[in-house]
């Protein structure tokens, strides 16, 4: 699944993060918030 809206890949099994092209992060949505900036902001920026 490809999606720009978080709140729809939260409950995935797996998530795999690409920035430019390139995976920085693969997990979970919590290992993801606690491990990966970029996903991090990613949710915070969606949140606000």
């Amino acid at each position: 699944m490809i999606a720009y809206r978080l709140s729809t890949v939260k409950s995935a099994d797996k998530i795999l993060v690409l920035d430019n092209g390139r995976v920085t992060g693969y997990g979970t949505h919590n290992y993801l918030y606690r491990t990966s900036h970029h996903y991090k902001d990613s949710v915070d920026k969606q949140k606000a």
